[in-house]
């Protein structure tokens, strides 16, 4: 592994220098925007992993504002309206459920402002109306999925980036970015619209993929080397992306999430106060980068397995995975 300058600054403390991990190859879609060919870098200062892409964060907006998985409600069945959770997939019913106990647990008034920001359909903000929150607001890059949160749940729902939010959307006493931030390139106006659109004193929500637990879930090579996942971050990493803007975490840790029929999947979470006082402080997260060159190695085992038994079983014939 060696050290290259990066075409994309660092997300968390955007220094220049990283270590290169792994060079992850691509077939082209013009669908998604993706590079044929990206170098999965882990910055020499904090050690956050993220795809050292040339992309703009607005080229980003436009896939999933035009592309988004999540807008199509009848994939699991026909489109119900009296009752939407029968729209969704029972994991993400599941997660998102689990989440939303989780903050009902710690957000105690329920009149509290709520930015859901990456809402999807709304599905966490039913599960948040179950709990008693009566004011809360959806946010999402496909027009598609924000006028079906708006349509099943009653609620503000805005098309847009979180990254450049609509304007009049207005400050919250909670914001909740789950799963979302690890999808975005521009995570310094992402972090900085946090700290713009809280109010003193109020609270962020986020959960990623929690990078340090990617080989404890190996179930492909490179699995998490995604062209959707662009960033791998820490708890630790995502202290200190907040810490430098006056965050401090009052709750947190590492839990598995279910993403598919029983498939589950780690994910860093917590929650920050908006305080005066910033952290300055960068430390290197050793665990991580450990971490991400475990998984590399992992991948290349596993890879090196299948490769093996596909020259042992099936020869030269065309195959498919």
């Amino acid at each position: 592994m060696s050290t290259v300058r990066l075409s994309r600054m660092c997300p968390i403390c955007e220094y220049e220098f990283g270590t290169l991990l792994h060079t992850q190859r691509f077939a082209e879609s013009s669908d998604i925007g993706s590079q044929a060919v990206v170098d999965i870098v882990s910055c020499d200062r904090c050690a956050c992993g993220f795809s050292d892409l040339k992309i703009a964060q607005g080229d980003l907006d436009r896939t999933y504002e035009e592309h988004s998985k999540y807008a199509d409600m009848s994939v699991f069945g026909e489109v119900s309206d009296e009752d939407p959770r029968l729209n969704e997939s029972p994991w993400d019913l599941t997660r998102l459920s689990s989440t939303a106990n989780w903050i009902s647990q710690h957000v105690s008034d329920r009149d509290a402002r709520i930015l859901d920001a990456g809402c999807a359909t709304g599905t966490l903000i039913g599960s948040l109306i179950n709990h008693g929150f009566t004011n809360l607001v959806g946010l999402d890059p496909s027009p598609l999925a924000a006028a079906t949160a708006r349509k099943h749940y009653k609620v503000e729902s805005f098309a847009g980036s979180f990254c450049s939010p609509p304007i009049g959307i207005g400050r919250f006493d909670v914001i909740i970015l789950s799963h979302v931030l690890e999808h975005i390139a521009d995570v310094k106006s992402a972090a900085n619209g946090l700290a713009s659109m809280v109010s003193e004193g109020g609270l962020v929500y986020l959960e990623v993929p929690d990078a340090t637990r990617y080989s404890d879930f190996l179930v492909a090579p490179y699995h998490d080397f995604n062209n959707e996942h662009v960033n791998h971050f820490s708890l630790q990493c995502l202290d200190a992306l907040l810490g430098l803007r006056g965050f401090q975490r009052i709750a947190g840790g590492s839990k598995e999430v279910p993403i598919a029929p029983d498939v589950l999947y780690p994910a860093a979470f917590g929650l920050w106060r908006k305080s005066t006082q910033d952290n300055q402080v960068i430390h290197f997260d050793r665990e991580l980068r450990e971490a991400l060159e475990t998984y590399v190695e992992a991948s290349n085992s596993l890879l090196s397995r299948l490769d093996e038994w596909i020259s042992t079983n099936v020869g030269n014939e065309p195959v498919a995975l």
